[in-house]
């Protein structure tokens, strides 16, 4: 046989023999390999200790490591991703103690940590609550510096918007009445400092006639609060208190819109262990103004006898006697106004006159 194809056949057999020996060597490393590539999770149950009910919702941090997870409703968690070694766990739950547990990871395989967490009451500050007597439900109060805030001219237009009423005007200058919760005017009663303002007839109390000027407090009572008044409080009561208080000395003019403007003064003085106050105003509205009329091709008319004028006093005075304070206050209020009626119907010459005194002691 040639040298030639003797040395190529020693090469083959050379390759053959170490192909067994190269596949044995393989085999043997490859489980390290395997685990090599693969990391290590945890897993595991949190419940209560005293219960043995699962715990949801526990903060499972692997310190150092960045992961983090929650427990479930069945107190079970999951974590993946996890280096070979030995970890930190720690678990935190609002309301329970805080664990810091050690566990050791293996690659490509899962370590079981079951927990059982203990109750920690978490301790609160004092809280102190309490309720101001005018937060009594069903109860309205307007103080004299609110009043005087708003600068509203009636009583009527003091109460517009407030919660549980409804103000009803007929008109610039024309009456007002208030329901209450749906009730109708008639089954509300006012009073003014203790005497009733309703009508004899309608049972409605007209609250454009007492100036904003004059009054010292509203009060308005909705509901049980009112059943102490009777059956003319069905729906509610206004209790309105007359001035009498004012300022060492006060003016005010005002003017608007519509012809409107009004003048008021008050002042007030103590000297010999008595006291008294005192004031006026006077406001009018012209009311007059143009409007179209509904039907096409009609003129532009005028709106008339639509004005009001209004005076009103107080005068206030208290100071001892007997041993006790005797406090006296009185009022007077004029008023005269148009009742121009409905667009369709007016009412050019229909007038209305109010004149009232009050007293009290």
């Amino acid at each position: 046989m040639p040298p030639q194809i003797l040395s190529k056949r020693r090469q083959v057999g050379a390759i053959a023999l170490a192909r067994p020996a190269l596949a044995a060597l393989f085999l043997s490393l490859s489980p390290s390999f395997a685990a090599a590539q693969y990391p290590g999770e945890l897993t595991g149950r949190i419940v209560d200790a005293i219960t043995g009910e699962p715990v949801e919702n526990v903060l499972v941090e692997v310190l150092g490591s960045g992961l983090t997870t929650l427990s479930d409703g069945r107190g079970d968690f999951h974590i993946r991703g996890l280096e070979a070694g030995r970890h930190t766990v720690r678990l935190t739950r609002l309301g329970y103690e805080t664990q810091s547990l050690d566990v050791e990871v293996r690659n490509a395989e899962a370590s079981r940590l079951n927990v059982r967490l203990g109750a920690s009451p978490v301790p609160l500050d004092e809280i102190r609550t309490g309720a101001a007597p005018s937060a009594a439900p069903g109860v309205i109060s307007i103080p004299r510096d609110e009043i005087e805030a708003r600068a509203d001219l009636t009583a009527g237009a003091l109460l517009e918007g407030r919660p549980g009423l409804i103000v009803q005007r007929r008109g610039l200058t024309g009456p007002q009445t208030v329901s209450i919760r749906g009730g109708s005017p008639d089954q509300v009663l006012v009073l003014l400092d203790g005497a009733p303002l309703n009508d004899p007839l309608t049972g409605e109390a007209d609250l454009s006639t007492i100036p904003a000027s004059q009054i010292e407090t509203i009060t308005v009572l909705a509901g049980s609060q009112s059943a102490r008044y009777g059956p003319g409080a069905a729906a509610g009561a206004v209790l309105i208190e007359s001035r009498a208080t004012a300022p060492p000395f006060g003016a005010r003019l005002e003017t608007g819109s519509l012809g409107y403007w009004s003048g008021s003064a008050e002042t007030s003085e103590r000297t010999l262990g008595l006291s008294w106050s005192a004031g006026g105003n006077l406001r009018t509205i012209d009311g007059a103004f143009e409007y179209q009329p509904p039907a096409p091709g009609e003129a532009t008319e005028s709106r008339v006898n639509s004005d009001v004028s209004e005076g009103s006093a107080f005068a206030a005075a208290s100071g001892g006697l007997g041993g006790g304070t005797l406090r006296v206050r009185g009022g007077y209020t004029q008023l005269d106004r148009g009742i121009p009626g409905p667009s369709f119907a007016p009412t050019p010459a229909a007038r209305e006159e109010l004149n009232r005194w009050r007293g009290q002691a």
